[in-house]
Protein backbone atom coordinates (compact mmCIF):
# COMPACT_ATOMS: atom_id res chain seq x y z
CA UNK A 1 0.00 0.00 0.00
CA UNK A 2 1.47 3.13 -0.92
CA UNK A 3 0.81 6.74 0.48
CA UNK A 4 0.49 9.93 -2.09
CA UNK A 5 0.15 13.66 -1.24
CA UNK A 6 0.66 16.28 -3.58
CA UNK A 7 0.97 19.39 -1.28
CA UNK A 8 0.22 22.61 -2.24
CA UNK A 9 0.03 26.30 -1.29
CA UNK A 10 -3.61 26.49 -0.65
CA UNK A 11 -4.35 22.86 -0.37
CA UNK A 12 -2.84 19.17 0.00
CA UNK A 13 -4.64 15.98 -1.13
CA UNK A 14 -3.62 12.54 0.18
CA UNK A 15 -4.59 9.40 -1.32
CA UNK A 16 -4.64 5.78 -0.66
CA UNK A 17 -3.50 3.43 -3.75
CA UNK A 18 -2.59 -0.35 -3.79
CA UNK A 19 0.86 -1.59 -4.67
CA UNK A 20 1.04 -1.56 -8.49
CA UNK A 21 4.73 -3.05 -8.92
CA UNK A 22 3.87 -6.39 -10.02
CA UNK A 23 1.92 -4.47 -12.83
CA UNK A 24 4.54 -3.00 -14.70
CA UNK A 25 5.86 -5.84 -17.08
CA UNK A 26 7.91 -3.86 -20.35
CA UNK A 27 7.52 -0.94 -18.20
CA UNK A 28 4.04 -0.34 -18.40
CA UNK A 29 2.08 1.08 -15.75
CA UNK A 30 -2.18 0.49 -14.99
CA UNK A 31 -3.74 3.37 -13.94
CA UNK A 32 -3.52 3.89 -10.54
CA UNK A 33 -6.92 3.29 -8.60
CA UNK A 34 -7.05 4.72 -5.49
CA UNK A 35 -8.47 3.58 -2.24
CA UNK A 36 -9.52 7.02 -0.80
CA UNK A 37 -8.65 10.19 -1.22
CA UNK A 38 -8.84 13.64 1.05
CA UNK A 39 -8.47 17.19 0.91
CA UNK A 40 -7.16 19.52 3.28
CA UNK A 41 -6.78 23.31 3.09
CA UNK A 42 -2.80 23.64 3.82
CA UNK A 43 -2.68 26.96 5.76
CA UNK A 44 -5.00 25.46 8.35
CA UNK A 45 -1.68 23.36 9.63
CA UNK A 46 1.17 23.34 11.17
CA UNK A 47 3.01 21.12 9.58
CA UNK A 48 2.71 18.01 6.84
CA UNK A 49 3.02 15.75 9.35
CA UNK A 50 -0.17 17.55 11.18
CA UNK A 51 -2.01 16.42 7.37
CA UNK A 52 -0.50 13.24 7.69
CA UNK A 53 -1.79 11.78 11.21
CA UNK A 54 -5.21 13.23 10.30
CA UNK A 55 -5.26 11.07 7.32
CA UNK A 56 -4.45 7.95 9.34
CA UNK A 57 -7.17 8.48 11.36
CA UNK A 58 -9.58 8.96 9.21
CA UNK A 59 -8.15 5.75 7.25
CA UNK A 60 -6.04 3.75 9.67
CA UNK A 61 -3.51 2.17 6.75
CA UNK A 62 0.11 1.21 7.92
CA UNK A 63 2.08 2.48 4.03
CA UNK A 64 5.07 0.92 3.35
CA UNK A 65 6.09 3.17 0.86
CA UNK A 66 4.91 7.64 1.14
CA UNK A 67 5.11 9.30 -1.93
CA UNK A 68 4.95 13.40 -1.55
CA UNK A 69 5.18 15.51 -4.63
CA UNK A 70 6.09 19.18 -2.99
CA UNK A 71 5.66 22.66 -4.40
CA UNK A 72 9.21 24.07 -3.46
CA UNK A 73 12.55 23.00 -4.69
CA UNK A 74 13.49 19.57 -3.89
CA UNK A 75 17.31 18.92 -3.28
CA UNK A 76 17.91 16.18 -0.46
CA UNK A 77 16.03 14.70 2.37
CA UNK A 78 14.69 18.13 3.73
CA UNK A 79 12.34 20.15 1.41
CA UNK A 80 11.12 24.14 2.97
CA UNK A 81 8.23 24.68 0.59
CA UNK A 82 7.62 27.91 -1.06
CA UNK A 83 4.41 29.28 -0.60
CA UNK A 84 4.14 27.40 3.13
CA UNK A 85 6.37 27.97 6.40
CA UNK A 86 6.72 23.94 5.70
CA UNK A 87 9.68 22.03 6.60
CA UNK A 88 9.39 18.25 4.94
CA UNK A 89 11.97 16.12 6.64
CA UNK A 90 11.88 12.71 4.89
CA UNK A 91 13.76 10.90 7.91
CA UNK A 92 11.69 12.60 10.38
CA UNK A 93 8.52 11.60 8.74
CA UNK A 94 9.93 7.42 8.41
CA UNK A 95 10.77 7.33 11.83
CA UNK A 96 6.97 8.60 12.63
CA UNK A 97 6.11 6.43 10.33
CA UNK A 98 7.76 2.87 11.26
CA UNK A 99 10.46 2.90 8.82
CA UNK A 100 8.13 3.93 6.12
CA UNK A 101 10.09 4.71 2.67
CA UNK A 102 10.25 8.36 2.12
CA UNK A 103 10.16 9.54 -1.56
CA UNK A 104 10.22 13.40 -2.28
CA UNK A 105 9.51 15.19 -6.06
CA UNK A 106 8.85 18.43 -6.83
CA UNK A 107 5.24 18.78 -7.49
CA UNK A 108 5.79 19.40 -11.19
CA UNK A 109 7.58 16.35 -11.89
CA UNK A 110 4.90 14.15 -10.24
CA UNK A 111 2.41 16.06 -12.62
CA UNK A 112 4.69 15.33 -15.56
CA UNK A 113 4.77 11.39 -14.28
CA UNK A 114 1.03 11.35 -14.46
CA UNK A 115 0.80 12.50 -17.99
CA UNK A 116 2.77 9.67 -19.06
CA UNK A 117 -0.42 7.66 -17.78
CA UNK A 118 -3.00 8.86 -20.60
CA UNK A 119 -0.34 9.03 -23.87
CA UNK A 120 -2.51 7.12 -25.70
CA UNK A 121 -5.36 8.78 -25.31
CA UNK A 122 -5.19 13.11 -26.35
CA UNK A 123 -8.62 13.52 -24.68
CA UNK A 124 -8.31 11.74 -21.49
CA UNK A 125 -8.33 14.13 -18.64
CA UNK A 126 -7.39 17.24 -21.16
CA UNK A 127 -8.71 19.56 -22.81
CA UNK A 128 -6.84 20.81 -26.21
CA UNK A 129 -7.16 24.23 -26.85
CA UNK A 130 -4.27 24.46 -30.13
CA UNK A 131 -4.26 21.21 -32.01
CA UNK A 132 -0.76 22.29 -33.53
CA UNK A 133 0.99 19.30 -35.34
CA UNK A 134 3.23 16.98 -32.84
CA UNK A 135 6.90 15.57 -33.27
CA UNK A 136 8.46 12.94 -30.81
CA UNK A 137 10.62 14.96 -28.71
CA UNK A 138 10.56 16.90 -25.32
CA UNK A 139 7.50 18.24 -23.92
CA UNK A 140 6.61 20.78 -20.76
CA UNK A 141 4.08 21.53 -18.14
CA UNK A 142 3.27 25.11 -16.92
CA UNK A 143 1.10 24.83 -13.69
CA UNK A 144 -1.08 27.60 -12.17
CA UNK A 145 -2.10 27.49 -8.47
CA UNK A 146 -0.83 29.23 -5.38
CA UNK A 147 2.13 29.73 -6.98
CA UNK A 148 3.81 29.37 -10.72
CA UNK A 149 5.01 25.63 -11.08
CA UNK A 150 7.15 24.96 -14.51
CA UNK A 151 8.64 21.34 -15.58
CA UNK A 152 10.35 19.97 -18.84
CA UNK A 153 9.52 16.40 -19.87
CA UNK A 154 12.48 14.87 -21.85
CA UNK A 155 12.03 13.07 -24.73
CA UNK A 156 14.87 9.48 -24.49
CA UNK A 157 14.10 8.31 -27.79
CA UNK A 158 11.17 6.28 -26.21
CA UNK A 159 9.20 7.87 -23.30
CA UNK A 160 9.47 11.11 -21.50
CA UNK A 161 11.17 11.91 -18.40
CA UNK A 162 9.64 14.74 -15.99
CA UNK A 163 12.82 16.92 -14.71
CA UNK A 164 11.75 19.83 -12.02
CA UNK A 165 12.36 23.44 -12.38
CA UNK A 166 12.03 26.61 -10.69
CA UNK A 167 11.38 28.61 -13.63
CA UNK A 168 8.82 30.34 -12.48
CA UNK A 169 10.55 32.16 -9.93
CA UNK A 170 12.56 33.73 -13.16
CA UNK A 171 12.66 37.23 -14.33
CA UNK A 172 9.38 38.64 -15.42
CA UNK A 173 9.69 39.98 -19.08
CA UNK A 174 7.32 42.38 -20.08
CA UNK A 175 6.35 42.52 -23.97
CA UNK A 176 4.95 46.13 -24.37
CA UNK A 177 4.06 49.26 -23.36
CA UNK A 178 1.31 48.20 -20.49
CA UNK A 179 3.48 45.38 -19.24
CA UNK A 180 6.29 47.68 -18.70
CA UNK A 181 4.39 49.99 -16.72
CA UNK A 182 3.45 46.73 -14.44
CA UNK A 183 6.80 45.39 -14.30
CA UNK A 184 7.68 49.06 -12.82
CA UNK A 185 4.34 49.18 -10.63
CA UNK A 186 5.27 45.59 -9.32
CA UNK A 187 9.38 46.38 -8.19
CA UNK A 188 7.89 49.31 -6.52
CA UNK A 189 5.75 46.93 -4.32
CA UNK A 190 8.25 44.64 -4.13
CA UNK A 191 11.51 47.19 -3.17
CA UNK A 192 13.45 46.93 -1.61
CA UNK A 193 14.05 42.85 -2.85
CA UNK A 194 13.74 44.63 -6.07
CA UNK A 195 12.81 41.37 -8.00
CA UNK A 196 9.52 40.62 -10.10
CA UNK A 197 9.42 36.87 -11.09
CA UNK A 198 6.94 35.31 -13.08
CA UNK A 199 5.27 33.95 -9.76
CA UNK A 200 4.02 37.65 -9.03
CA UNK A 201 2.07 38.00 -12.40
CA UNK A 202 0.89 34.15 -13.13
CA UNK A 203 0.08 32.81 -10.14
CA UNK A 204 -3.69 32.50 -7.41
CA UNK A 205 -1.72 33.85 -4.71
CA UNK A 206 -0.12 36.93 -6.48
CA UNK A 207 -1.19 37.32 -10.05
CA UNK A 208 -4.46 38.12 -10.11
CA UNK A 209 -4.40 41.02 -7.14
CA UNK A 210 -1.11 42.63 -8.49
CA UNK A 211 -2.74 42.52 -12.02
CA UNK A 212 -5.86 43.77 -10.65
CA UNK A 213 -4.41 46.12 -8.23
CA UNK A 214 -1.94 47.69 -10.94
CA UNK A 215 -5.12 48.32 -13.61
CA UNK A 216 -6.75 50.53 -10.83
CA UNK A 217 -4.09 52.42 -9.53
CA UNK A 218 -2.83 53.54 -12.25
CA UNK A 219 -6.24 54.97 -13.65
CA UNK A 220 -6.88 52.14 -16.65
CA UNK A 221 -10.62 51.16 -15.62
CA UNK A 222 -12.29 52.26 -13.13
CA UNK A 223 -12.33 49.83 -9.67
CA UNK A 224 -14.89 47.70 -8.61
CA UNK A 225 -15.79 48.54 -5.04
CA UNK A 226 -16.52 44.58 -4.40
CA UNK A 227 -13.17 43.78 -5.67
CA UNK A 228 -10.93 46.14 -3.46
CA UNK A 229 -12.44 44.81 -0.57
CA UNK A 230 -12.00 41.48 -1.26
CA UNK A 231 -8.00 42.67 -2.97
CA UNK A 232 -7.72 44.33 1.12
CA UNK A 233 -9.12 41.01 2.73
CA UNK A 234 -6.20 39.16 0.44
CA UNK A 235 -9.04 36.42 -0.17
CA UNK A 236 -7.61 33.21 -1.18
CA UNK A 237 -10.49 33.18 -3.77
CA UNK A 238 -9.66 36.09 -5.48
CA UNK A 239 -8.68 35.00 -9.15
CA UNK A 240 -12.58 33.13 -8.62
CA UNK A 241 -14.37 36.31 -7.67
CA UNK A 242 -12.77 38.32 -10.41
CA UNK A 243 -13.38 35.38 -12.95
CA UNK A 244 -17.17 35.48 -12.12
CA UNK A 245 -17.11 39.32 -12.08
CA UNK A 246 -15.91 39.25 -15.28
CA UNK A 247 -18.29 36.95 -16.57
CA UNK A 248 -21.08 39.72 -15.01
CA UNK A 249 -18.94 42.27 -17.66
CA UNK A 250 -17.48 44.13 -14.99
CA UNK A 251 -14.81 46.26 -17.40
CA UNK A 252 -12.11 45.98 -14.30
CA UNK A 253 -12.70 42.12 -14.05
CA UNK A 254 -12.62 41.82 -17.82
CA UNK A 255 -9.19 43.31 -18.80
CA UNK A 256 -7.29 41.49 -15.14
CA UNK A 257 -8.74 38.56 -17.45
CA UNK A 258 -7.56 39.51 -20.40
CA UNK A 259 -3.90 40.69 -19.44
CA UNK A 260 -3.95 37.90 -17.31
CA UNK A 261 -4.18 35.53 -20.23
CA UNK A 262 -2.05 37.42 -22.60
CA UNK A 263 0.42 36.65 -19.75
CA UNK A 264 -0.11 33.26 -19.35
CA UNK A 265 0.64 32.80 -23.32
CA UNK A 266 3.73 34.60 -23.25
CA UNK A 267 5.34 32.37 -20.02
CA UNK A 268 4.05 29.46 -21.81
CA UNK A 269 5.35 30.29 -25.10
CA UNK A 270 8.86 31.01 -23.43
CA UNK A 271 8.94 27.86 -21.64
CA UNK A 272 8.09 25.85 -25.25
CA UNK A 273 11.03 27.58 -26.91
CA UNK A 274 13.46 27.46 -23.98
CA UNK A 275 12.79 23.31 -24.16
CA UNK A 276 11.85 22.78 -27.47
CA UNK A 277 8.58 21.38 -26.80
CA UNK A 278 7.37 20.12 -30.51
CA UNK A 279 5.40 17.68 -28.33
CA UNK A 280 3.21 19.85 -26.38
CA UNK A 281 2.85 22.33 -23.64
CA UNK A 282 0.73 21.40 -21.00
CA UNK A 283 -1.43 23.45 -18.67
CA UNK A 284 -1.63 22.37 -15.05
CA UNK A 285 -2.45 23.66 -11.62
CA UNK A 286 -5.59 24.63 -9.57
CA UNK A 287 -6.34 27.96 -11.30
CA UNK A 288 -5.83 26.80 -15.00
CA UNK A 289 -8.90 25.00 -15.22
CA UNK A 290 -11.31 27.37 -13.70
CA UNK A 291 -10.38 29.95 -16.31
CA UNK A 292 -10.22 27.75 -19.25
CA UNK A 293 -13.18 30.06 -21.05
CA UNK A 294 -10.29 32.78 -20.94
CA UNK A 295 -7.70 30.37 -22.15
CA UNK A 296 -9.86 30.20 -25.22
CA UNK A 297 -10.61 33.66 -26.27
CA UNK A 298 -7.68 34.27 -28.64
CA UNK A 299 -5.99 36.06 -26.19
CA UNK A 300 -3.33 33.40 -24.86
CA UNK A 301 -2.77 31.82 -27.84
CA UNK A 302 -2.00 34.85 -29.86
CA UNK A 303 0.97 35.74 -26.45
CA UNK A 304 1.99 32.20 -27.23
CA UNK A 305 2.84 32.61 -30.59
CA UNK A 306 3.86 35.63 -30.51
CA UNK A 307 7.53 35.14 -30.34
CA UNK A 308 9.03 36.70 -33.50
CA UNK A 309 11.07 34.21 -35.95
CA UNK A 310 10.11 31.86 -34.33
CA UNK A 311 6.22 31.50 -34.75
CA UNK A 312 5.60 29.09 -36.97
CA UNK A 313 7.33 26.61 -34.89
CA UNK A 314 4.90 28.06 -32.03
CA UNK A 315 1.79 27.46 -33.98
CA UNK A 316 3.03 23.76 -34.78
CA UNK A 317 2.97 23.27 -30.57
CA UNK A 318 -0.12 21.17 -29.26
CA UNK A 319 -1.34 23.02 -26.30
CA UNK A 320 -3.03 20.95 -23.44
CA UNK A 321 -5.05 22.18 -20.58
CA UNK A 322 -5.14 19.21 -17.80
CA UNK A 323 -8.60 18.82 -16.06
CA UNK A 324 -7.60 15.71 -14.21
CA UNK A 325 -7.27 16.72 -10.46
CA UNK A 326 -5.63 13.79 -9.60
CA UNK A 327 -2.94 13.66 -11.98
CA UNK A 328 0.22 14.85 -9.58
CA UNK A 329 -1.35 11.88 -7.33
CA UNK A 330 -1.16 9.11 -9.97
CA UNK A 331 2.44 10.03 -11.18
CA UNK A 332 3.72 9.86 -7.66
CA UNK A 333 1.73 6.49 -7.69
CA UNK A 334 3.45 5.22 -11.01
CA UNK A 335 6.91 6.76 -9.76
CA UNK A 336 6.65 4.95 -6.40
CA UNK A 337 5.62 1.92 -8.20
CA UNK A 338 8.78 1.98 -10.83
CA UNK A 339 11.08 3.17 -7.86
CA UNK A 340 9.90 0.13 -6.29
CA UNK A 341 10.44 -2.12 -9.45
CA UNK A 342 13.81 -1.19 -9.24
CA UNK A 343 14.75 -2.15 -5.47
CA UNK A 344 13.96 -5.52 -6.61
Amino acid sequence: MYLVADIGGTKTRVGFVEDISKQLPGGLCPEPVFCSIREYPSKKFGSFEDILQLFLREIPVTPKVIALGIAGPVSGAQVKTTNLPWIIDAKRISASMRGASIILLNDLEALGYGLSLCRSDVNKGRVIIQQGHPEHGNAAVVAVGTGLGESILFWDGSKHIPRPSEGGHADFGPQDEEQIELARYLLKKYSPVGHVSWERVLSGQFGFINIYSFLRDEGFVPSSLLLDQAAKDQREEFGALVAKEAENKSPIAQKTMALFARLYGAEAGNLALKAFAVNGIFLGGGVTPRILPWLQTGEFLKAFSAKGRQRALLEKIPIHVIIDRDIALKGLALFAATHALHKK
